[in-house]
């Protein structure tokens, strides 16, 4: 997807991660802390994080199209944007894959036949929040630092 509305795609598209990253990251420390918070909005955190991924893929991808069309008169700071916007898209995959886990285990274990007081409910279970948490939280820095650096590459002077 190279435009939308007759302008170029990667400016517009940028906007969907940027507001899903850190609306998500503060949804999984919510539903992490809150006492059955996973149980209650577990599968609505894990759709806001496939949303964030998709929309991180569309925004990597079309600021992919962007630069091979700006080939000749891109730099460093463009190369170094691209990076941090690849780098983003793994964070983004890595979160949803993180929360399904979380929440997919979380439910597995907590089935009729599974003993309620099991140890690997008591440790897997958090951890992999604790890691779901660390994800989001990475994910959030990078999306700051790659907007950063797409907009020093616009708005830099001379």
């Amino acid at each position: 997807m190279d435009k939308l509305f007759g302008l170029p795609a990667h400016p517009l598209l940028v906007h969907a991660p940027v507001v899903f990253a850190p609306l998500v990251c503060l949804a999984v420390i919510l539903t992490f802390v809150l006492r059955g918070g996973r149980r209650r909005y577990g599968y609505a955190l894990v759709a806001s994080a496939a949303v964030t991924f998709l929309s991180t893929i569309l925004a990597v991808s079309s600021g992919g199209r962007l630069e091979t069309a700006l080939k000749n008169t891109i730099g460093n700071a463009a190369r170094h944007h691209s990076e941090l916007g690849r780098m983003t898209r793994i964070l983004a995959g890595l979160l949803f894959l993180a929360v399904l886990a979380w929440v997919l285990v979380g439910r597995a274990l907590e089935s009729p036949n599974k003993d309620a007081s099991s140890s690997g409910r008591r440790i897997i279970v958090p951890v992999l929040g604790g890691i779901s948490i660390i994800v989001s939280v990475l994910l959030v820095i990078w999306t700051i630092r790659t907007g950063h650096a797409g907009a020093k590459l616009v708005w830099q002077t001379g």
